[in-house]
């Protein structure tokens, strides 16, 4: 669980640029990011978001991947 600060560490980020989004049960955006290439560790504010289980998705031109994300 998280409660202010997510760090996210990913070759994936090094490769392209990239945007991450989280997103409660119902679909709604809360956060968006974007990230250039050369980028391979990611820091999100999440101290604004309630307790609570989001989704975290990670997209760029060629892929797309979400996960579960629960803050605390």
């Amino acid at each position: 669980p998280a409660t202010s600060i997510v760090t996210l560490q990913s070759s994936f980020f090094n490769q392209q640029s990239s945007f991450v989004g989280i997103y409660d049960l119902n679909g709604r955006q809360f956060l968006e990011k974007h990230f250039i290439s050369g980028t391979e560790t990611i820091e999100l504010d999440i101290s604004g978001l309630h307790s609570g289980l989001y989704f975290c998705r990670i997209s760029s031109n060629k892929y797309s991947i979400t996960k579960k994300l629960f803050i605390k």
